[in-house]
């Protein structure tokens, strides 16, 4: 009995051997998977990274005309769209502004008509934040994609003045008595006719706008509102009718409301 005894632990014994140096066999295999694994991830990683370095996007010139719905963040056919100042929603006509280059995959638009007609910036008469224009653009677009709401804004004064190429205007020193035409950086103005601005896209459907060279008038609006305050002043940064960056009283609407900007994915356009 005792002979049999031993002969089983010693098969037992050498049964665990056994699966002992198979599990570390199989342990060992599965490490180097591991490894195998956590470098084709890297690799993998590496490879994204300069691919994503590398990628490039097409690159709009600013006034490209793009047919966008925000509730749906789909392009949309032109034939569905509807420009008509006070329209918030569905497919609507946008336009295309300084672009950041290749190497940006979102692109900034700003809608080519007035969402509200008129609106105060802020009734307190302090500039030192938007108010009614703020809780104006809110309501404007709040059917708007949940992915766009967060980039939806106004323009700023700096933004129009890169459109126009005017080098010698900052926002945060430029007062008030700096205004400027958008055709010629300057006090003179020479779009006169109907179509003869080149910026005609940023003051379209605005009252009587084609006598200073704008391509569509509309009698609801004379304008819309920059989120710019302007330095030294109870007043901010508005763009007229007659296609020029002016200042406007920030307690008084001036005839000037609400014309959206938002930042979507090239990928989208």
């Amino acid at each position: 009995m005792k002979k049999k005894g031993f002969a089983t632990s010693a098969i037992l014994y050498t049964l665990l051997i056994l699966f002992l140096v198979l599990l570390i066999e199989i342990l060992n295999n599965l490490q180097g998977k591991y490894t195998i694994l956590q470098s084709l991830k890297t690799k993998v990683k590496e490879e994204l990274e300069t691919y994503e370095q590398h990628q490039t996007y097409a690159v709009y010139l600013d006034g490209t005309a793009v047919y966008y719905n925000p509730e749906t963040n789909q392009k949309c056919e032109s034939k569905n769209v509807v420009s008509t100042p006070g329209t918030k929603s569905g497919c609507m006509k946008w336009y295309v502004f300084n672009d950041g280059g290749e190497l940006s995959s979102t692109v900034n638009m700003i809608l080519d008509h007035n969402t509200t007609a008129y609106s105060i910036w802020n009734s307190s008469g302090s500039n030192s934040e938007m108010k009614e224009v703020a809780v104006t653009l809110q309501n404007d677009t709040k059917s708007w994609s949940e992915e766009i709401k967060p980039t939806v804004r106004l323009i700023t004064a700096n933004e129009v003045a890169k459109i126009t190429g005017n080098d010698t205007f900052d926002q945060d020193v430029s007062t008030y008595d700096k205004w400027f035409y958008f055709d010629s950086n300057s006090q003179t103005k020479v779009a006169t006719t109907k179509g003869a601005s080149h910026y005609a896209w940023l003051y379209d459907y605005t009252l009587d706008c084609t006598s200073f060279g704008c391509n569509i008038a509309s009698s609801s609006t004379g304008g819309y509102w920059t989120s710019t305050p302007i330095v030294n002043s109870n007043r901010a940064w508005r763009i007229d009718r007659d296609g020029r960056l002016c200042w406007g009283d920030v307690n008084n609407n001036n005839g000037r409301g609400i014309r959206p900007v938002i930042t979507i994915l090239k990928s989208i356009i």
